[in-house]
């Protein structure tokens, strides 16, 4: 029973965590292109490959661990047993990049320490 409670938390959590990056795209329409998903595997397309890897740069700075595929898609794939908390906070993490990005508090630096897949 512990599985399928997992597999239902996961369900339901995806769909949370993703409408929190719609709302993001709505709020930052300049960062994120376009969102989609399946499940908890979902994909952030920002405006491109700089910002892509400064706002990883700066999200990994603060805990959060994401990787890019592409040019400039945020590959966002939580594990099974995340707990709503742990999504809110991740969420707060990536704002708090994206807020610092606009205001050009993230280095250059990370463009040489980052990469994607």
């Amino acid at each position: 029973h512990k599985i399928e409670l997992n597999i239902m938390n996961s369900l339901i959590g995806s769909k949370n965590i993703e409408k929190d990056f719609e709302n993001l795209a709505v709020k930052y329409p300049e960062i994120i292109k376009d969102v989609r998903g399946l499940g908890l595997s979902i994909g952030v397309d920002l405006c491109d490959k700089n910002t892509t890897t400064k706002i990883i740069y700066e999200c990994q700075l603060n805990g959060l661990v994401l990787i890019s595929l592409g040019e400039s898609t945020l590959r966002v794939q939580p594990p099974l047993v995340i707990t709503y908390e742990q999504m809110d906070k991740s969420i707060e993490i990536i704002e708090q990049a994206i807020k610092d990005l606009i205001d050009g508090k993230i280095s250059d630096e990370a463009l040489s320490i980052i990469n994607g897949w």
